[in-house]
């Protein structure tokens, strides 16, 4: 994901963010079935930051919270215009679980 691809992001209003890298195999399953799923959870339209991609070193050195948070991939981020909601790591079932728990309870991430 590049710049011009984060501005449009945050403009959704719901998206499922996952960061990546290519040596993980447990990414491989997810971007494995989020391809046979028209990059879909529960019906919200996921975007992709690879750690590994060049065109978006710019991006993860400009997101902070990347650096900070990010320590287990796959990881996920529940977004609704430019807002975080929530985050969670693992895998297809726990990104279903966070955004069925996020829709259900309508928090905010501080």
């Amino acid at each position: 994901m590049t710049f011009e691809d984060w501005e449009n992001t945050l403009i959704e209003p719901s998206i499922m963010l996952l960061i990546t890298r290519k040596t993980c195999q447990d990414c491989v399953i997810v971007e494995k079935f989020l391809e046979e799923n028209n990059h879909l959870i529960n019906q919200i339209p996921v975007r992709k930051i690879s750690l590994d991609n060049p065109d978006s070193e710019n991006l993860i050195d400009n997101l902070e919270w990347i650096k900070k948070e990010v320590d287990v991939i796959p990881f996920w981020v529940l977004m609704n215009y430019k807002k975080r909601l929530s985050t969670i790591r693992g895998g297809i079932k726990e990104a279903r679980n966070l955004t069925t728990f996020s829709r259900a309870n309508q928090f905010q991430e501080d």
